[in-house]
């Protein structure tokens, strides 16, 4: 049985936006090895989980497109932060999803991401 790194609490949604509030599983096997002794969610987590909210939100499965922007503004450090969330704004232009999301928490914003997301299928 694979382990969830995170879960999802709550969805809020906003006039334009969703809030997503999240836990993170701090006995995940991934923080063993990054880093040991120092555990600290890797970045690339933070563009999967992004990745997995979307498609929890979506009639089909979305695969990432295009990057435009990835700012990893502030490490988290699981059990350090409390009010994890991500605020995201999504918009359907043509064949793609554009999407612009943070992460934030009782410390700040820690990841700033801009892109494009396409349908799988198209893949």
């Amino acid at each position: 049985m694979k382990r969830e790194l995170f879960r999802i609490i709550t969805i809020k949604e906003l006039e334009n936006s969703f809030l997503v509030y999240i836990t993170i599983d701090k006995q995940h096997p991934i923080f063993d090895g990054h880093f040991p002794g120092n555990p600290v969610l890797p970045g690339v987590c933070m563009v999967q989980m992004l990745t997995d909210i979307i498609n929890s939100e979506s009639k089909e499965t979305l695969v990432l497109n295009e990057a435009k922007i990835i700012k990893f503004t502030q490490t988290i450090v699981p059990g350090k932060v409390s009010d994890l969330h991500f605020e995201i704004t999504k918009s359907k232009l043509d064949d793609t999803v554009q999407v612009k999301a943070t992460l934030n928490s009782n410390r700040g914003n820690h990841f700033k991401f801009s892109g494009t997301f396409i349908s799988a299928v198209a893949v």
